[in-house]
């Protein structure tokens, strides 16, 4: 059922209706105090309905005929347009690279700022030298999900960090810097790749930030990073500087000029996981949609029953499968007296497996386990072991021998009868219902 989205319109409409005209009217007068309150809360609760009639819908596998929003899909991170800008002096190339992170945050109806997930460049932006920016460039949300359909202007931040000081470093090559370790403070790691670099305490031309394109250990404990760009051959080498890593918010701003769309929580996937049918690689929404919708039958009694044909049929085991049925009737799988009822006073004969009644027939015990969800799956005791003898304790002709006489009694173990036992517990036990219980149960002969 589509329950569509109330307009803000619709909304203040109804609040005139439940609300006396005398109320009403003054409040709504032009420049009147309180009006736009009731419109903020309309805004809310149309907003809310969108949100309910997204998610609702979300959950139908294929359009119902009077739908207004997607039906389930897979994954998607929203996607949209950032606006990058360079802070102060444009000289010198820089290139953020795809995968740079930006923080999401929303204002709620309290006015309270707070944070709403990660996104991230799609690709590389360069910008040339002397180009201050802006420039445009694709994002999207680390994360697929509706969270990440962010309206304009949420995106405007870099993730927190602090700059980090680099004290008496030195230029090994051009393109080099090696930290000290015998100096305290900062020293280069691998979370910075990617970041800028500058040269403190020293005055030439082109000391624009130079980009970390890897940190690396060095001789003893030094760290060294190799940068993107050299520095000039104005800058001796083995001389002792200082050195800044400068967080992304130092050189760039950034802004959002429009809403991120497109994002979709993997409610299809979901579906599919519940079905055991799960995606395979790189297949698309609409195979994957038809082939959930016509999934085969794994959970229900007949699914179960040709696992356990399949796995006991080839060996000529025999077997039943009996569940719990009407709890008035008593009907279906009980714990059965081996008499016609428990003796009058105690104490009573230890209960038995005496009687599997699956039709109208006495039934003077207690119902195994809770109606309907629960099943048992009985299976005659054979030997199919490899030499088809039973494997057992009996002292003749002595113990734990396989016994030539196929009469001899069957108390010992059969291990590829055992291994089959195993083989179908754990077929069965994956591919029944969830919440539904069931038994195992080993028996000298079947009703």
């Amino acid at each position: 059922m589509t329950v569509p989205r109330r307009t803000v319109d619709e909304l203040l409409a109804l609040w005139r209706d439940v609300v006396a005209e005398g109320y009403s009217a003054p409040i709504e007068a032009a420049d009147a105090a309180g009006y736009d309150i009731i419109q903020a809360f309309a805004d809310i609760f149309s907003d809310v309905d969108l949100h309910n009639m997204t998610a609702s819908e979300a959950y139908y596998l294929k359009p119902d005929s009077d739908q207004l929003a997607p039906p389930a899909s897979g994954g998607v991170p929203a996607s949209g347009e950032l606006l990058l800008t360079r802070i102060g002096s444009a000289e010198g190339e820089m290139t953020l690279l795809e995968g740079t992170q930006f923080e999401g945050t929303i204002t709620d109806s309290l006015g309270i700022t707070r944070g709403q997930g990660r996104f991230e460049l799609s690709e590389s932006v360069v910008f040339a030298d002397g180009e201050p920016g802006p420039k445009s460039v694709p994002g999207r949300s680390t994360e697929p999900g509706y969270d990440g359909n962010l309206p304009a202007e949420s995106i405007v931040t870099f993730p927190a960090a602090s700059s980090a000081s680099i004290s008496q470093g030195a230029l090994v090559t051009a393109d080099t810097v090696r930290d000290d370790p015998a100096q305290l403070g900062d020293r280069f790691n691998e979370s910075m790749v990617g970041r800028f670099v500058t040269l403190d305490n020293f005055v030439a031309a082109d000391l624009f930030p130079r980009r970390i394109l890897e940190v690396r250990s060095g001789p003893g404990q030094s760290m060294e990073a190799v940068l993107a760009t050299a520095f000039p051959a104005a800058v001796p080498l083995a001389t002792p500087f200082d050195f800044t890593v400068r967080t992304f918010s130092e050189l760039f701003t950034v802004s959002q000029p429009a809403a991120f769309s497109g994002g979709t929580t993997a409610i299809l996937d979901a579906i599919g996981d519940e079905r055991r049918a799960r995606r395979q690689l790189f297949e698309k929404d609409a195979e994957y949609r038809e082939r959930v919708c016509e999934v085969s039958d794994v959970v229900s009694p007949n699914a179960i029953k040709r696992i356990v044909e399949r796995i006991l049929g080839p060996h000529g085991c025999n077997w039943k499968l009996i569940e719990t049925l009407d709890p008035l009737t008593l009907t279906g799988l009980t714990y059965d007296y081996p008499i016609p009822g428990p003796p009058a006073v105690p104490p009573y004969p230890a209960p038995l497996w005496a009687a599997y009644d699956t039709e109208d027939l006495e039934c003077n015990g207690a119902v195994y386990a809770p109606p309907t969800r629960y099943f048992a799956i009985l299976v005659e005791r054979c030997s199919i072991d490899d030499w088809t003898l039973w494997y057992d304790a009996a002292p003749s002709p002595k113990p734990n021998a396989y016994d030539a006489d196929a009469s001899a009694p069957y108390d010992g173990d059969d291990w590829a009868f055992n291994t089959l036992m195993a083989a179908l517990y754990n077929q069965v036990n994956s591919a029944k219902a969830g919440g539904v219980a069931w038994d195992l149960i080993l028996v000298d002969s079947i009703c």
